[in-house]
């Protein structure tokens, strides 16, 4: 392992990686990154890798547009599979959201982005399972899909490597060395890495990391769960997938005739410690699977569960990440609160950081609105959607 470093990055997950990349492409050459366990081991390989621009702030829109050009043409770029599927995306808003659901469209319009309000009377033409009851108003994003989150994050580092940079995995980092307020090393399990930059893409983590210099991150770690089912008929790929506002749950097609399912069925519960939590599904949440599915879908009582999991979801108290510089240390940066965003905005977020390190402000978009101090500031983000603010 190198003993310095220009920039070293603290996480190996989908962020990190793209980070990494992103600046050995801009010509930064000497870069190091850490994982404490294995690439995507983290958030990143619990993420369904759903792909949308649908958000109720116009900057994440812009950032996921500006990533969806990078999932399509990836495998050409980094010579390794995405598993991207283009299988478009139907939103469906209550009679509480539709001011919502109309700005949104609004916006994704005026940035390019192809959407429309869909009538529900119209829903079956884009997907005939829905039950339209509850339902005042819907959107339809055709260019939208879904990706391998693993293989997306293992293409990233191949990528990074080929451009030079030293990627360790099972080393921690356990300290950050500040000198006169700024940063000077990062000390891990495996030795000493002299640097003046430092980047925090440490997930779950982020909060610990970000504690190794002074500072007290407004970041929460959530239990989020998932499922694969299955109908009996098979549920086809060119389903698009739902985002149901009546239940505040998720489902996309997978491979096989399968569906992944997640949502907030039942209470989100805290992680204390990220490397200690359960990541099977509970009980409760398989059995409010079926009932929900019951609730929002026609003909889903021959559903079958298939299997489950629980990740570690990390939100900030607007439920929009932090991106940016940190005041308590100069040279430390950190991008960290996804808020379940995150995969999505991979491509954007590593090309941003890497142009805020190198050049001092991110060009491609501005995200400047994303810094830490927001908060101290009052200069919260508001979701458009008061029953789901994750979007």
């Amino acid at each position: 392992m190198k003993q310095s470093a220009d920039v070293v990055i603290i996480g190996g997950g989908v962020e990190g990686c793209s980070i990494a990349y992103n600046l050995a492409r801009d010509g930064c050459s000497n870069i190091v990154l850490l994982e404490k366990k294995t690439l995507a081991s983290g958030s990143t390989g619990k993420s369904c890798g759903i792909i949308r621009t649908h958000y109720s702030q116009e900057l994440l829109m812009a950032m996921a547009h500006k990533s969806m050009s990078v999932f399509r043409g990836f495998e050409d770029e980094f010579e390794a599979k995405s598993g991207f599927v283009t299988n478009g995306l139907v939103f469906l808003g209550t009679s509480e959201e539709v001011e919502g659901l109309r700005d949104v469209t609004v916006m994704q319009q005026k940035l390019g982005i192809r959407a429309e309000l869909v009538h529900p009377d119209n829903l079956p033409k884009f997907h005939s399972g829905i039950s339209l009851d509850g339902i005042e108003l819907a959107s339809y994003e055709p260019d939208a899909g879904f990706a391998d989150p693993y293989g997306v994050t293992v293409g990233f580092a191949g990528g990074a490597r080929r451009l030079g940079v030293e990627i360790n995995e099972g080393v921690e980092a356990t300290g950050i060395e500040v000198k006169n307020g700024r940063v000077e090393a990062v000390v891990t399990t495996k030795g000493r890495i002299a640097t003046r930059t430092v980047v925090n893409a440490a997930g779950p983590w982020a909060r610990r990391v970000g504690a190794m210099v002074g500072a007290d991150l407004p970041l929460f770690v959530l239990r989020f769960q998932e499922s694969v089912m299955r109908p009996a008929q098979g549920y086809p790929l060119s389903m698009p997938t739902v985002f149901d506002q009546r239940t505040i749950c998720y489902y996309r097609p997978e491979s096989g005739g399968f569906m992944i399912f997640g949502g907030a069925v039942i209470e989100l519960q805290p992680i204390e410690d990220p490397d200690n939590y359960s990541e099977k599904a509970d009980t409760e949440w398989v059995e409010n699977v079926a009932n929900v599915l019951l609730s929002g879908m026609n003909n889903s009582s021959d559903m079958k569960y298939v299997r489950g999991w629980a990740g570690p979801i990390t939100v900030t108290p607007d439920f929009n990440p932090i991106l940016g510089p940190l005041e308590q240390a100069e040279g430390f940066y950190i991008a960290a609160g996804f808020s379940g965003h995150g995969f999505k905005l991979s491509p954007m977020v590593g090309k941003c950081m890497a142009e805020l390190i190198m050049n001092g402000a991110a060009r491609s978009v501005d995200i400047t609105p994303l810094r830490a101090s927001r908060y101290k500031e009052g200069k919260y983000f508001q979701s458009k959607y008061a029953r789901a603010p994750l979007t």
